[in-house]
């Protein structure tokens, strides 16, 4: 029989753990594109799209752990548009998830 969680204790794992990852990292993801010939790019400011290596090293319900260039990043996805991140879950299905 599975153990159930008291959603209590769930909410305080989860307040502590936004916590803790939003300590880590404040950097704001730039801009990402995927197709099939060029694979992922982000924009730069001042040189334009520069190819990217990126990688999904935390797959949850609620947040995606990404890197880009070895630097990593928290996405909260109800942050985006419900299309925007129809698309851009798709995209990180396609990458392995990285355990650390």
């Amino acid at each position: 029989m599975a153990a159930c969680v008291s959603p209590l204790i769930a909410l305080f794992t989860a307040v502590a753990l936004a916590a803790a990852l939003r300590l880590e990292s404040c950097h704001v993801l730039p801009a990402l594109c995927h197709d099939r010939e060029q694979g992922w790019r982000y924009l730069d400011g001042r040189a334009g799209w520069q190819s990217a290596e990126v990688d999904v090293f935390y797959a949850g319900a609620w947040l995606l752990g990404i890197s880009c260039n070895g630097r990593h990043y928290w996405v909260w996805p109800d942050s985006a548009e419900r299309d925007a991140l129809w698309r851009f879950r798709r995209c990180c299905r396609s990458l392995p998830v990285r355990h650390r």
